[in-house]
């Protein structure tokens, strides 16, 4: 399994990329706060095989959301999400075109 780090202005701008990296390729990524590590992103299913939870919180329960994802999944047909800084500075540029041309 690899890792990575990444500071938590990272995370928080690219958090969609980091749920992909984590399930889709297995990624751990560690977010840093001020240098030191903070939190960890893992998949669902590598936080259950390090603390199971399923007695507490049966998968069952999260059926509905797994149903929905799938149903987006299919609906993407495989192309990743649109990077979230890339989708602000288009909105960003729009916008300014916007204000720009009622001046």
């Amino acid at each position: 399994m690899t890792s990575r780090v990444i500071t938590a202005t990272q995370a928080r701008t690219r958090f969609g990329e980091c749920i992909r990296r984590a399930t889709m390729e297995g990624e751990t990524i560690i977010v840093e706060r001020d240098g030191k590590p903070a939190v960890v992103i893992v998949s669902f299913e590598e936080y259950q095989r390090l603390h199971p939870i399923s007695e507490k919180f049966p998968l069952d329960d999260f059926e509905p959301i797994f149903k929905v994802n799938s149903r987006i999944n299919a609906r993407r047909e495989g192309r990743p999400l649109t990077d979230p800084v890339e989708q602000l500075r288009f909105m960003r540029e729009e916008r300014d075109a916007h204000l720009n041309s009622m001046c």
